[in-house]
């Protein structure tokens, strides 16, 4: 993130992968590093004062949670003029909750094929993803929309079947439940 032009505040890093959008194994806390692009006297993250070596700042040891994470770094100069500089982080570590409308568990059909129905709910806190979680019915891909997935022609077996499904969001984040 920048700051604004001739601003106290340049660039805000976050080391390893792309720091918007953090998903699988998230190290809690993180270290924050940035620089500033004057001299200033003082740098906080979210009013927490960071550690300042010329025009290089860390903050060891910011906790992340899971969605939304908005950080702010302000530095303040020996005058006191300060700037600052936003980044909103998100995080998603949680899998998609996943359940079986249709059948009901213990269904008796003479059918060989079956239409699976159920609710996919993959909302962390803050976050709203652009793409629906991909769905599949002992490997049928499902058809998903507005948190709800139908897959079609689910092969059967004589007697005794079990249905697996599996869901898994955008960031690899994976759930599977089973009916008979």
């Amino acid at each position: 993130v920048r700051g604004a032009e001739g601003g106290l505040v340049g660039d805000l890093e976050h080391r390893g992968g792309n720091p918007r959008d953090l998903s699988g194994a998230v190290e809690r806390p993180v270290q924050i590093t940035g620089k500033v692009n004057k001299e200033v006297v003082s740098v906080t993250v979210n009013q927490q004062p960071a550690t300042l070596s010329g025009n290089d700042f860390t903050f060891e040891q910011f906790f992340l949670h899971e969605g939304v994470n908005l950080i702010t770094v302000v530095a303040t100069d020996s005058y006191g003029r300060t700037g600052s500089a936003s980044i909103t982080v998100s995080v998603d570590q949680t899998a998609p909750i996943v359940a079986i409308e249709h059948p009901a568990e213990g269904t008796v059909t003479s059918q060989s094929r079956i239409t699976v129905r159920g609710l996919v709910n993959d909302a962390v806190e803050g976050l709203f993803a652009d793409h629906e979680p991909a769905v599949t019915v002992n490997g049928i891909e499902a058809r998903v929309a507005d948190r709800y997935f139908i897959a079609s022609g689910v092969p059967l077996d004589v007697g005794e079947n079990m249905l697996t499904v599996t869901v898994r969001d955008q960031q690899g984040n994976q759930r599977t439940t089973t009916a008979k």
